[in-house]
């Protein structure tokens, strides 16, 4: 009962906090089935404390089987919690859970997902490149008794993307060497590998393979682009020179067409952009954009204010009060 009332609950407010509580402290322990979905609300709510509180009860009481502690690492893969959510998965691979499966590892494939998944959320690339490495071993051993599918399947395609996710925080090399092995193994790329691999060069500042890599997703047939993806295409035009003007503008034209709220960092870089390469007109229509969802930061009006004077365009500068 308790459970399916914080179900109900939309924000980590204070009816969620008293039911988490009163969760907590029952003295009865929960089913494996409601413990599960009470740590799965945790994640879902943003609710840390109780989370770690519950990973503490879990350990000291009864052992639950491996879909309570799968539930738990992605609730701390969601809140930030990488040392829980990796001892978890260690706890798991030492047997300390019930033994609903058998192989070699003692997790399942689903585990190694979230253990990665955890990694992911950390950008940590070292335990992410060590699982990938158990996952290949894991999943050419055990393929015919946990998945139907060949190694194109998407299990091991969404490890990897993972374990890429892993490597957002400046780790290009370990990336590449990620990208290098799948290809190795004949796992296909898909949307999510690309994106990641932005992501991964934008973090290092290769903003030339950011391009090319967004280049390349593009490419693809009915393919699926991330906002940040976007957004760092736009940088790296910004970085690389005005000369990629016309090339930021569509990728901030790409954002508004796929309903993708534009940040007003990707709108002053772009206005920058259109500014050095004198494009006086596309300052002003970036301005009046943004002017007609909310109003611009102050570097916008600095900006605006010159392509309305050097463009002759002080009838519209007049109109949105801009000189005096």
């Amino acid at each position: 009962m308790l459970v399916h009332r914080l179900s109900k609950c939309k924000t980590d407010g204070e009816a969620a906090q008293k039911i988490g509580a009163q969760i907590l402290n029952e003295p009865i322990p929960l089913s494996d089935d409601s413990a599960d979905s009470a740590m799965r609300h945790f994640g879902r709510l943003g609710m840390r404390s109780a989370m770690l509180d519950a990973v503490d009860l879990m350990r000291k009481g009864a052992r639950r089987p491996e879909h309570v502690f799968v539930s738990a690492m992605n609730a701390c893969s969601k809140l930030g919690l990488q040392d829980e959510g990796l001892s978890l998965f260690n706890e798991l691979k030492n047997g300390d859970s019930d033994p609903d499966i058998t192989n070699s590892t003692g997790c399942s494939f689903e585990a190694y997902v979230s253990a990665l998944r955890v990694c992911a959320s950390a950008s940590d690339s070292k335990t992410a490149l060590a699982l990938i490495s158990e996952v290949d071993s894991y999943f050419s051993t055990n393929m015919n008794a946990t998945l139907d599918a060949g190694a194109h399947s998407p299990p091991i395609l969404d490890a990897y993307n993972l374990a890429l996710r892993s490597c957002a925080d400046g780790q290009a090399d370990a990336a590449q060497q990620l990208w290098d092995s799948m290809c190795e193994a004949g796992i296909a790329y898909n949307d999510e590998s690309y994106n990641a691999m932005v992501a991964n060069f934008a973090g290092s500042g290769d903003w030339e393979k950011v391009l090319a890599t967004i280049s390349e997703l593009q490419k693809r047939v009915l393919h699926r682009v991330d906002r940040e993806t976007l957004e760092a295409g736009v940088k790296a035009c910004s970085e690389i020179g005005e000369d990629n003007w016309e090339l930021a503008l569509k990728f901030e034209h790409n954002m508004r067409k796929l309903a993708m709220p534009v940040s007003d960092d990707t709108t002053i870089l772009c206005m920058q952009i259109c500014e050095k390469a004198q494009q006086w007109s596309e300052v002003v229509n970036l301005f009046g954009r943004k002017m007609r969802i909310m109003r611009p930061p102050p570097e916008a009006y600095r900006a605006v204010r010159v392509a309305c004077i050097q463009g002759e365009m002080t009838t519209q500068a007049k109109l949105w009060g801009l000189f005096d």
